[in-house]
């Protein structure tokens, strides 16, 4: 007959690696978002250099569409929001998803030098918000009209 005690050390060493994974599964999470706001700051620094709206926004038509994204959530990281920017070929029509005080806001960001952001683009990002709108917003960014 197996009793608790046998069965605890049959799985000792299996409990032991789960907790070790998970702590180091924690740890390496959290490098990951000190990294990842430490490098958003760094990238970001010239917003303080531009004196005109004009070149300011020729700055950010001069990035590409990720580093837009990184920006749009390195301005809300500074708001106070917890930030995840998600964007990419599959980011299902959300780039940046950003969390404070239990709302949820979900946002596109439409880095355009010449082309106008069209109705279909406003339509596409309502269709990823549909079933997302629960105690959460949706904001829709560009650099054009």
């Amino acid at each position: 007959m197996i009793t608790f005690d046998h069965l605890f050390i049959i799985l000792k060493p299996t409990i032991i690696v789960v907790c070790l994974f998970l702590i180091f599964s924690v740890v390496f999470y959290l490098i990951k978002k000190w990294v990842r706001v430490l490098i958003l700051g760094r990238k970001f620094k010239f917003q303080n250099q531009y004196s005109t709206d004009r070149q300011m926004l020729d700055r950010l038509t001069d990035l590409s569409p990720s580093e837009f994204e990184g920006y749009i959530g390195n301005l809300y990281r500074k708001l106070g929001y917890d930030i995840k920017v998600v964007g990419g070929r599959s980011d299902g029509g959300i780039d940046v998803i950003a969390d404070k005080d239990g709302v949820r806001s979900y946002i596109q960001c439409k880095r355009y030098k010449t082309s106008t952001v069209s109705v279909h683009d406003v339509r596409d990002f309502y269709g990823a918000l549909v079933n997302k709108l629960t105690n959460s917003k949706g904001v829709f960014v560009t650099t054009n009209n």
